[in-house]
């Protein structure tokens, strides 16, 4: 064998179309120890390795170019996952002492509610009172009036009357004056007969309902101490009558 001579790499491939008219040569070249150690690598197997090369990196590559949305989401999903578990693995005395806290500034704010709560109603009763005072002085201003006063008693008129003369006094002090003089203690003219007057009366007693209960009590207390004397003005009243028409029947007013 020719050393220059190249040996043909399709013969050793078995396809060698060529055949003895190949211009290589169709004989294995020697080889040491050391090359059978070697592996042969040929065409075919080199291909393969190539082409197993290829699919790797092409695995690998589709494996890094995968979206990094897939790995995000996966990553939110386990921090969500984690999340949960670390407030279910929280110890129970964590939780009862934050309840405790949170209890203890509950009733802190109940006591402040409480105390505006009371002295809003303070200051409401105040302004009640106040109030109050200010109608009853008021009511007190109109009934006190020169208009609602009895001339003889200077009280406040109970039972108003009115005499011929259009001059207004209590029934009681009428009673008392007439057994004194039968004249007007006014104007002086002579008092035949008297009317009481209900329509004075009931505003003078719808004033006294919207009085405190001191000037009520004051009264009613003077209104049932003339009453009992009613019985002995009535007396005195029909005394009266008669004297006046004995009087009248001898001046010859009146026929018998």
């Amino acid at each position: 064998m020719n050393p220059e001579q190249k040996v043909c790499k399709y013969y050793l491939r078995k396809s060698c179309r060529y055949g003895d008219q190949c211009f290589n040569s169709h004989e294995k070249p020697p080889h040491s120890k050391q090359d059978d150690d070697k592996p042969i690598l040929t065409f075919e197997v080199a291909t393969s390795s190539k082409q197993q090369r290829e699919q790797s990196e092409n695995v690998q590559q589709t494996l890094t170019n995968k979206p990094t949305e897939h790995a995000d989401s996966k990553s939110t999903e386990n921090v969500n996952k984690t999340q949960p578990n670390e407030s279910i693995n929280t110890p129970p005395e964590l939780d009862i002492s934050k309840l405790t806290t949170e209890m203890k500034n509950l009733v802190k704010k109940i006591n402040i509610l409480e105390t505006s709560v009371n002295t809003l109603r303070k200051q409401l009763r105040e302004q009640q009172r106040a109030n109050s005072d200010l109608i009853n002085e008021l009511n007190a201003t109109q009934l006190h009036d020169e208009d609602f006063k009895c001339p003889i008693c200077f009280e406040v008129f109970i039972r108003p009357s009115l005499l011929d003369c259009s001059h207004m006094f209590c029934e009681w002090c009428i009673d008392k004056s007439l057994e004194i003089s039968d004249h007007c203690p006014i104007c002086r003219e002579r008092i035949i007969d008297y009317s009481y007057c209900l329509n004075t009366d009931n505003i003078i007693k719808r004033m006294i309902g919207l009085m405190p209960e001191k000037d009520q009590k004051r009264y009613k207390n003077v209104a049932a101490l003339r009453a009992k004397d009613k019985p002995k003005s009535l007396e005195l009243r029909a005394l009266r009558v008669q004297f006046e028409l004995v009087r009248l029947t001898l001046n010859g007013y009146v026929a018998l």
